[in-house]
């Protein structure tokens, strides 16, 4: 039963990453994927990825993942441009963020939409760019009760409130941002974990064009 044991292994990483035990929570990701590898899923490499993007953006230390994102993108194209622009923004390097940024096109609602759509709203605060905003914003919306577990118990992001803060902070909406990360932090009591907290949140986006 390769394939449940994946699914198994994949849902404790998850809950391992949610509790901030990611040592633990990288050690699950990667024995799911080898096991998914030796059965000839097709999908083992993409979902490691994935995991190991959400996982280090939880630690703080996406720009170490640059190298890797960089192979990943010159092989899978612009479906894999928020991975490595959010790792460029991280990296302080924004000019190439902005440039892999533009040519991702619009985010797909598939299976990781909140995985992706987090990344990119990462992307555009640490660029403090407010350009398509907007529409992220209100795709996000609905969104705004939503645990971190995400993608089937496949990965797990921050809460999607906080997110919605931080891109409400983008867009000068100072009392819906507060309620955002109210909401967000709640969420992250009731699931034990750190991702949701107001670490960095008071630093507010950092300048960028502005409005395009």
């Amino acid at each position: 039963m390769p394939g449940p044991a994946a699914v198994a292994e994949t849902a404790a990483a998850t809950l391992a990453h949610i509790g901030g035990r990611f040592e633990e929570a990288e050690r699950l990701y990667r024995q799911a994927a080898a096991g998914m590898a030796r059965h000839g899923s097709p999908h083992a490499e993409g979902m490691m990825v994935v995991a190991l993007t959400t996982l280090r953006a939880g630690q703080g230390r996406l720009p170490e993942l640059v190298p890797r994102l960089r192979e990943v993108y010159t092989a899978f194209g612009p479906q894999a441009g928020d991975l490595l622009a959010v790792a460029l923004a991280a990296a302080g390097d924004e000019r190439e963020a902005r440039e892999i940024l533009d040519r991702a096109g619009p985010l797909r609602t598939d299976y990781f939409f909140k995985v992706f759509a987090t990344f990119r709203a990462m992307t555009l605060v640490m660029l403090g760019e407010r350009a398509g905003v907007d529409e992220l914003y209100a795709a996000l919306l609905p969104y705004r009760d939503a645990p971190p577990p995400s993608s089937g118990f496949t990965v797990a992001v921050r809460p999607v409130a906080r997110t919605l803060g931080e891109l409400a902070l983008l867009l000068g909406l100072e009392e819906e941002a507060a309620g955002h990360f109210a909401r967000a932090e709640a969420i992250a009591v009731q699931w034990g974990s750190p991702l949701g907290r107001p670490d960095d949140q008071a630093r507010g986006p950092r300048r960028g064009r502005g409005p395009t």
